[in-house]
């Protein structure tokens, strides 16, 4: 499945200056540039409570859009899932969440585009490739046919084992096609490059965990 790849422009945004789409889909790891809370009710840091005042700014955290102290928001990095093209301020809780962005993009998603074999369930006896789609990076695609799996339609995924759970040999994924619930297995059997095939499917893990994983937005409940 091929899909072209959109016209990326640079944008001077609220936050700071991003790369976005323009025309047709962006990545689908993309992330928005969220709304900013009002200045004009925020009073206190949202991280330590100091007051704001002459000599305790306010600054917004580009992640999150909260509002909070210098000190509770004195980070300053390149947000790229965000698309921004230089460092941001960011508070100390977001911090965190986009170095592992970061670190995700950069040495995860290459892997994952690059592709890796397997034994495909219900699709060849020998090892084919699947990987995801370099444009947008919405599908896994495999087979000569072309088949694809929505990325933000997989609900779940087990490692495949043997020898009492010691040994993994692949990766079943549960996604959600034409309404049904249905499972890909990636199997390692006979795969030449295991190594290379295990660093994928551990990308892949990587991969769920940014498209489904908490938001500072959708914080994971307590």
């Amino acid at each position: 499945m091929a899909t072209a790849a959109p016209k990326l422009t640079l944008v001077q945004a609220k936050s700071g200056t991003r790369m976005v789409a323009t025309s047709g889909e962006g990545s689908v790891f993309d992330f928005p540039e969220p709304p900013w809370s009002e200045d004009a009710k925020s009073s206190k840091c949202s991280s330590c409570g100091a007051s704001f005042g002459l000599l305790v700014r306010k600054h917004h955290c580009r992640f999150c859009g909260k509002i909070f102290c210098g000190k509770c928001c004195g980070s300053e990095i390149t947000s790229t899932r965000q698309g921004f093209v230089d460092p941001v301020r960011l508070c100390e809780q977001c911090t965190p969440c986009v170095k592992k962005d970061n670190d995700f993009m950069a040495k995860q998603l290459p892997l994952l585009v690059a592709g890796a074999s397997f034994v495909v369930s219900g699709e060849s006896d020998t090892p084919i490739v699947c990987r995801v789609e370099k444009a947008i990076h919405k599908h896994i695609t495999y087979g000569e046919a072309g088949r694809a799996v929505a990325l933000r339609s997989i609900t779940k995924v087990v490692d495949i084992t043997s020898g009492e759970g010691s040994t993994v040999n692949g990766l079943n994924i549960t996604y959600t096609g034409a309404g049904d619930e249905r499972t890909l297995s990636l199997l390692l059997d006979g795969v030449a490059e295991r190594k290379k095939s295990m660093q994928w499917l551990g990308a892949l893990k990587k991969a769920l965990q940014a498209l489904h994983g908490p938001t500072p937005h959708h914080p994971p409940k307590k």
